[in-house]
């Protein structure tokens, strides 16, 4: 299925880190944990 964003290498960065961030709650990596909780 083609997406909206498809080649758009930059778009696609960003689209996909915010859906990790969404469910930041379960992100189990500690340097990745201990970023976030510096950035609230």
């Amino acid at each position: 299925m083609a997406q909206p964003f498809d080649g758009d290498n930059r778009l696609s960065m960003i689209l996909s880190k915010a859906l990790i961030l969404a469910e930041d709650d379960q992100i189990k990596a500690s340097d990745i944990v201990s970023q976030l909780k510096r950035s609230h």
